[in-house]
């Protein structure tokens, strides 16, 4: 039996989207600053222009999402799957913390990459904690077996 396509084959391009679309907006924000002479000090001190922040954070996200679906493989995400979630928890905080460290500088569409690593991550968390079977009975929730046997 052939099943329409799901939510989660194309919820983190959809998500990535949304990301790729706050980071434009941060650009042209960034780019109408430049033009009026606003430029943030950060942003002279980096000698950084916005144009190349927003390509920086434009590539970084293509290969943070090629790696999120190399090792979440949404087409084939299941219940049994939320190690694979814990394995992208585990490459995505550290980054997240990373450019935590590193920090926006200034710019809107470094900021605004720098929420996309941490979104994902708060949903692989989620994912994590609530898809595994192990989480579910240790927090006292009913798993798949609890339900069947009622």
């Amino acid at each position: 039996m052939i099943h329409p396509p799901h939510w989660r084959d194309r919820g983190l391009f959809l998500a990535w989207s949304v990301a790729l679309a706050v980071m434009l907006l941060g650009f042209f924000f960034d780019l109408n600053a430049e033009r009026h002479g606003h430029i943030v000090q950060t942003v002279e001190r980096s000698g950084m222009t916005a144009g190349a922040a927003m390509l920086n954070c434009l590539k970084a996200s293509v290969v943070e999402l090629l790696v999120l679906y190399a090792v979440l493989r949404p087409w084939s995400f299941t219940n049994r799957s939320w190690p694979r979630a814990g394995v992208a928890l585990a490459l995505f905080v550290p980054y997240g913390l990373l450019l935590l460290i590193v920090g926006p500088g200034g710019m809107l569409s470094i900021a605004a990459h720098g929420l996309w690593v941490w979104t994902i991550s708060v949903a692989l968390l989620c994912v994590t904690l609530f898809r595994s079977e192990g989480s579910a009975k240790a927090m006292g929730l009913a798993t798949r077996e609890d339900r069947a046997s009622k």
